[in-house]
């Protein structure tokens, strides 16, 4: 067999084999990586299946891809376990936006942990990370502006200045909104933000601004909320469960696969 591409053999049809679907040098490599970032030694072979399918559809080098959900995985606090399925869901908004897997990791890597306090599931702030990347900020924007959003509404919750007046103008009660927060925190966040897309222009950039302090992440969270229905439908597909996300990347990882060996076949002769 041709070791010219690793991740053109899946591990669905036959019984994995790590040495044959990547080469020694990338398994050393992920396991001194998976290592250095908590991942057990009993769920290295889990855990490389899931990076050789990131690798084949992120467009990532394995040691690449292996470091990124690594620390994605402490981030979001996720088992191995549920790593496949979170890895289609982020192909599947890549998929359905103007967004990289990779920027989608990136801003993941730098305001999920923000999104999770906030009360988030991790397939939630996938999708804030890919609205934002969608309307034009680069994945180091995306993740500062989550960081941003989120730890400003929760300073305005009990504000008592500007920001605090001015959630209260958009959401009514800031206590009541502050139960709606514990409760379903994406339900508030929605409430907040369509509130403001309902907004003139000029009173949205105020309000935005005194809630948000102004600043780049500012800017950011003005053109998502300026394109709240490409945020709303990101929502949904992030939404569609772990079911649909694992066969969906396993069918793409399947139909790649397949193309690359038919590909290559001479190769491997």
């Amino acid at each position: 067999r041709s070791t010219l591409f690793p991740y053109t053999t899946l591990f669905r049809s036959e019984p994995f084999d790590l040495n044959r679907c990547t080469p020694s040098a990338a398994i050393a490599g992920l396991a001194a990586e998976a290592a250095k970032t908590g991942v057990a030694k009993q769920d290295l072979v889990q855990f490389s299946e899931v990076v050789a399918q990131a690798a084949m559809n992120f467009d990532m080098m394995p040691e690449e891809a292996g470091t990124a959900l690594a620390k994605l995985k402490n981030i979001l606090r996720m088992g191995v376990g549920d790593m496949e399925a979170f890895s289609g869901a982020i192909n599947e908004l890549a998929d359905n936006a103007a967004a990289r897997e990779r920027d989608i990791i990136l801003a993941l890597q730098l305001g999920g942990g923000s999104g999770l306090s906030f009360g988030l599931t991790k397939e939630q702030v996938a999708a804030v990370a890919t609205a934002f990347i969608n309307v034009g900020a680069t994945a180091e924007q995306a993740g500062t502006a989550m960081r941003s959003m989120f730890s400003h509404v929760r300073l305005a919750v009990t504000d008592t200045g500007i920001a605090g007046q001015a959630l209260k103008n958009l959401v009514g009660d800031t206590k009541d909104f502050q139960r709606v927060m514990e409760r379903d925190a994406l339900g508030a966040l929605n409430k907040l933000l369509s509130a403001l897309s309902r907004l003139p222009a000029k009173d949205r950039f105020e309000y935005i601004n005194a809630i948000f302090k102004g600043g780049l992440d500012t800017e950011s969270i003005t053109k998502m909320v300026a394109r709240l229905d490409e945020f709303v439908r990101l929502q949904d597909i992030a939404a569609q469960g772990a079911d649909k996300f694992v066969a969906s990347l396993r069918a793409t990882t399947d139909r790649k696969s397949t193309r690359l060996n038919s590909s290559h076949e001479p190769l491997s002769r």
